[in-house]
């Protein structure tokens, strides 16, 4: 497992930025599509220490997280002008994230599952075990819905 000698049992592996997508991140001329790239990064990194802190609040150290916040804090200073925005900016991604976590906490223990029998995934394996997560919470919840909906004869309220 990555990192199990450093005394952690994953993290998140990124895409490094390119020298021009740097530099245009620190000018301030970075395009609204590649802010966007950065603040996902952001949240993806985040997101392991979220999930297991409200999987397992107990089970968590603060070192278990420490490589991938250090590399949301690495990405999100190239947009950062100072380091209260730094802050404030990090603040605000770390509730986004946690609203993520609690919105899809469904799909988030389907990717725990696969994690837990394959040990690594790609990007593609990741995102099918979402999908079919998601799909599987939308079609209970279509269930339920029906199954407590009062059957009417539609044509009588005609």
């Amino acid at each position: 497992m990555p990192g199990h000698a450093e005394g952690f049992l994953g993290r998140v592996v990124t895409r490094r930025w390119s020298r021009n997508a740097r530099g245009d991140l620190a000018s301030g001329y970075a395009s609204f599509r590649l802010r966007a790239k950065a603040e996902a990064e952001v949240c993806c990194c985040l997101a392991g220490e979220i999930a297991q802190r409200r999987a397992s609040a107990r089970s968590l150290r603060r070192w278990h997280a420490s490589h991938d916040y250090r590399s949301a804090l690495i990405t999100l200073s190239y947009l950062a002008a100072s380091d209260r925005e730094l802050q404030k900016w990090l603040d605000l991604l770390v509730v986004r994230t946690g609203a993520l976590i609690e919105n899809h906490w469904h799909e988030v223990e389907g990717i725990v599952a696969l994690l837990l029998e394959k040990k690594t995934a790609s990007g593609p394996e990741l995102r099918d075990a979402f999908r079919d997560a998601l799909l599987q919470s939308l079609h209970q919840q279509v269930e339920a819905k029906l199954l407590c909906r009062p059957w009417r004869d539609s044509t009588r309220d005609l």
